[in-house]
């Protein structure tokens, strides 16, 4: 199986031995095959095996939930799905994370997540921990698009940023969504864009569609509605609980830097609402 997904302006170059209808499911984002190699493409080879065994790794730069181990062994960064000696999935990138192997246990997990599932989460894992290594992070928030230009509402889950991002499509209709939970920001030609993904969270929400971003919206549930500007130490703050963790060295200080820009040239604002038209019509105020 070969295939190519550009996300994010970035090429995904898919092969291996998974069924493509895995790939199909993110169709939004195929795009023709191309042998020519450019500098922005993760190559990522798919290997399903019946066994593999867990790697001793020289460092150890993490675990999650007892099982989730990161590190590195001789040249390879590696985070694996570690059960005793064996691994569910195992992930090993080069060290320029121009390059994934990703094996794939054929089994069913405890919790029930089929085979194909767990594959499309562990291109998602490829490419989402790749990703600072080509300028980019993800943003835990429900972006849109209005007016050619992209508005990112962030807040904890369940907290009511889909309800918000909802609200402006019923208020001023002009809007698309990009992402509902974790659009990517990303540099093109200078300017810092939001871009869709087929990875979103619960709702699935997504569009292969990007704009430039106009603005950060923090929401706080309050029982009235007001707006400010965040500035210095409480924007890097908000920022650093809003993006992805990452495991690697390299990939936590290039992300530092990216979330540096980012806080630093955007406007961030505190929206306390109650999530109404009336709070839609007031941030709409504030920023246009």
């Amino acid at each position: 199986m070969k295939a190519e997904l550009k996300i994010a302006d970035i090429l995904l170059n898919i092969t291996g031995n998974c069924s493509e209808d895995i790939v199909r499911s993110m169709d939004k984002y195929m795009v023709p095959t191309d042998s020519h190699v450019r500098d922005d493409m993760i190559n990522i080879d798919i290997q399903i095996t019946d066994r593999i065994d867990a790697i001793e790794l020289e460092q150890v730069y993490g675990v999650r939930n007892y099982i989730e181990e990161s590190g590195l062994y001789g040249d390879r960064y590696i985070s694996q799905d570690r059960d005793g000696r064996e691994s569910y999935a195992t992930l090993l990138y080069s060290k320029d994370f121009k390059h994934v192997t990703c094996m794939i246990k054929d089994v069913e997990t405890e919790g029930g997540s089929s085979l194909a599932s767990r594959i499309k989460v562990a291109i998602g894992e490829c490419f989402l921990n790749c990703l600072p290594a080509f300028g980019g992070v993800t943003f835990h928030s429900s972006a849109i698009r209005y007016n050619d230009q992209a508005l990112l509402f962030a807040a904890p889950s369940g907290t009511g940023k889909s309800t918000h991002t909802g609200l402006w499509k019923k208020v001023y209709g002009n809007v698309a969504y990009i992402n509902d939970d974790t659009p990517i920001i990303r540099r093109k030609n200078g300017v810092l864009y939001a871009w869709g993904a087929p990875w979103a969270g619960t709702s699935g929400i997504n569009n292969n569609i990007a704009a430039p971003v106009k603005a950060i919206v923090y929401l706080k549930r309050a029982a009235e509605n007001s707006v400010r500007a965040l500035t210095g130490r409480d924007r890097i703050l908000r920022g650093l609980c809003s993006v992805r963790g990452q495991s690697f060295p390299p990939q936590r200080k290039k992300q530092a830097e990216l979330l540096s820009d980012i806080m630093s040239e955007i406007p961030v604002y505190e929206l306390c609402c109650n999530i109404s038209e009336e709070a839609v019509r007031l941030v709409h105020s504030v920023l246009f």
